[in-house]
């Protein structure tokens, strides 16, 4: 029907006639290719459009199967896998054993053990199926799923138990057998989830949150022992056909590996320089020996007008030719008449169009990265710092606090060929920043701060920055205690307490080194994860202002303290209303914690009367956009500041 009117990729408004009610269901705005369809379904009245990939064989692709090794740990047979790269099992032993084997090749769990992968790159449909037995009677275990579901549990009767999103439990099964082997799949599309067991549907309901990129089997808090059997996980939602086969292990299934995945650039990441590296990963089991890959560059899909091209035994190539400013480009890898799909970046602007740009503004982000080491984060273990780095690209940063990014920094900076500093503490705590701008370190000490001072010498501007991240308790957190109208005394007796012995402890390090004697040639910006809300977020007309007088300035001495020194807060510049936009920041990863969180990721900053030029927040946002995955449990804050005259 639509190839009458639409060519692919074009955009194409979908509206559904509902005759019974003489009116128009307005669906989204989908970009149609062959490899999408839309669906149209009913839910009790509530009409709901969609659009899919499909997949060239309709069928689930299996991306994960457990099995033992030769050295009786658990391994995965697809080590490297299309839309599975972020991809680690980690076995966590104590006291009480470790993973141990039956004589079949079934994993056991005994008490308190658990195995923990990380499957980040998989989209929104995802099937997990694993056999199951209870080897305890009168006990109780889980197993959690968060790609898909919050926690399964068989209680100590021997049911059945889910809990959601929303932390309610309801029985999805009674009567579970014990030392009986029983198979159960959780499959979900974007918002609908179903259970089977043995083949057979025991729940479907629909889901409207999201959750983390990982998958546990057991708890650290297991009170049973679980023997585990063919745990595989698919890319895809399955039919109930498709589930009587998986149940029973004969799955059969055909897919058409394309010869490379994970492109550098991510699909369409703009500011792109212009001579760019492009590489790719393949999979090794998949390709002959001696490959020569054929790389070429577009400005159109399909490759009639090639700009570059090259052939090559690496899995990488620098375009030596410039490209384009501003521009389009897709590019594609083949060998052996296979060809990868094609992926496409955006360049950034022409030179005139950039120095106006840079002349004219600055743009910073804070980002709490999750840090792990120098390669990744805990979201997005192997490819972290690359994506960190293409999402500062996409910003169009010019300064990046990278909070929890200590490990990362250097990486991330090399990505980008920009400057660094690293904390010297070298924790994942710790923080680290990137930027454009040449770094002066003035104290790298305190384990939760750096000051610096950045100096752009093309337009002879200089910053002032305390980058500061305070530890926090969970149990004393003003803006936790609003939501859930906790306040008491002794709560904001406490509350006040960590205020002066951590958060205000921290901020005055920052004060102290940068802000007491003030620089008359910079301009002053205090960046971070500061783990409190400001006490702006509890004004009148705010989610929560009936509470305001027990949050006010009071508890919250650091909000004070910097609205004492003409600190300004950029977000709520740009967006007062704390009711309309409350800006979020903690958190993405934990979406039923993300009111809980509250907007605790910050950008203040502070003119400088003396100085020609002043800062002046034209925009600012709260993201968590990469293509492939998100890699933090923060969202990032960007802030774009206008540099005018200072009159």
């Amino acid at each position: 029907m639509f190839k009458r009117f639409l060519k692919e990729y074009d955009f194409g408004n979908v509206s559904i006639y509902n005759q019974s009610n003489n009116e128009f269901i307005q669906c989204e705005k989908f970009v149609l290719t062959d490899k999408h369809k839309i669906s149209i379904t009913n839910n009790n009245g509530k009409i709901i459009c969609k659009l899919h990939p499909v997949s060239k064989n309709g069928d689930p692709v299996e991306l994960v199967k457990i099995v033992k090794d030769g050295n009786n740990n658990l391994k995965n047979t697809h080590d490297e896998i299309t839309m599975y790269q972020d991809v680690g099992i980690y076995k966590y032993d104590d006291s009480e054993g470790s993973v141990t084997f039956d004589k079949e090749g079934n994993f056991i769990l005994p008490e308190k053990n658990y195995v923990k992968f990380y499957s980040h790159d998989i989209p929104g449909k995802v099937t997990v199926s694993f056999g199951f037995k209870v080897n305890n009677q009168d006990s109780e275990g889980s197993v959690k799923l968060y790609n898909g579901i919050r926690t399964l549990y068989i209680d100590k009767n021997n049911n059945l138990i889910l809990e959601n999103g929303e932390f309610k439990k309801e029985i999805i099964y009674q009567g579970v057998e014990n030392n009986v082997w029983k198979n159960i799949i959780i499959t979900r599309t974007d918002n609908n989830l179903q259970a089977y067991l043995d083949g057979k549907l025991i729940y479907s309901n629909e889901v409207s949150y999201q959750n983390g990129g990982y998958t546990i089997i057991g708890s650290g808090e297991n009170k049973v022992s679980l023997s585990i059997s063919k745990f595989r996980l698919f890319n895809g939602h399955i039919t109930s056909n498709q589930a009587k086969a998986i149940s029973e292990y004969d799955l059969r299934s055909s897919t058409n590996e394309t010869p490379v995945f994970h492109p550098l650039p991510s699909r369409q990441i703009k500011n792109v320089e212009l001579k760019p590296v492009l590489s790719w990963s393949t999979h090794e089991a998949l390709q002959p020996e001696n490959i020569t890959y054929h790389i070429e560059v577009s400005k159109n899909k399909n490759f009639k007008n090639v700009v570059f091209q090259k052939d090559t035994d690496d899995k990488h190539v620098k375009v030596h030719k410039g490209l384009e400013s501003n521009t389009t480009y897709y590019w594609r890898v083949s060998y052996d008449n296979q060809v990868s799909d094609t992926f496409e970046f955006t360049t950034r602007k022409d030179g005139n169009k950039l120095y106006h740009m840079q002349k004219n503004s600055l743009t910073l982000m804070e980002f709490n990265i999750w840090g792990i080491d120098d390669r990744g984060t805990n979201a997005a273990p192997k490819y972290g710092s690359k994506y960190v780095a293409e999402v500062i690209e996409n910003a169009g940063a010019d300064v990046a606090v990278l909070t929890e990014g200590r490990l990362n920094a250097k990486a991330v900076a090399e990505e980008l060929g920009w400057y660094y500093v690293e904390h010297d503490d070298f924790s994942k705590y710790a923080p680290g920043v990137v930027s454009r701008f040449k770094i002066e370190s003035i104290d790298t000490t305190n384990s939760r701060t750096l000051s610096l001072k950045l100096h752009d010498k093309n337009f002879n501007r200089h910053y002032s920055l305390g980058v500061i991240h305070p530890s926090s308790s969970a149990n004393y957190n003003s803006w936790d205690a609003a939501v859930t109208q906790a306040f008491n005394n002794e709560l904001w007796t406490n509350i006040q307490n960590e205020e002066k012995e951590s958060k205000l402890k921290v901020l005055n390090v920052v004060v102290d080194k940068l802000f007491i004697n003030k620089d008359d040639k910079t301009s002053d910006l205090i960046v971070g994860d500061f783990n409190t809300v400001m006490s702006g977020e509890f004004i009148k007309d705010s989610e929560f202002e009936t509470i305001r007088t027990y949050a006010g300035q009071k508890f919250l001495m650091s909000s004070k303290l910097m609205d004492d020194m003409d600190f300004k807060d950029s977000y709520r510049e740009v967006h007062p209303n704390v009711k309309e936009i409350p800006g979020y920041t903690y958190s993405w990863f934990y979406q039923q914690d993300k009111q809980k969180g509250g907007r605790i990721d910050h950008i203040m900053y502070r003119n400088n009367k003396n100085l020609k030029y002043k800062l002046k927040p034209i925009n600012s946002y709260v993201t968590h956009y990469h293509p492939v995955t998100w890699v933090s449990d923060h969202s990032a804050v960007v802030t774009k500041f206008k540099i005018v005259n200072n009159k």
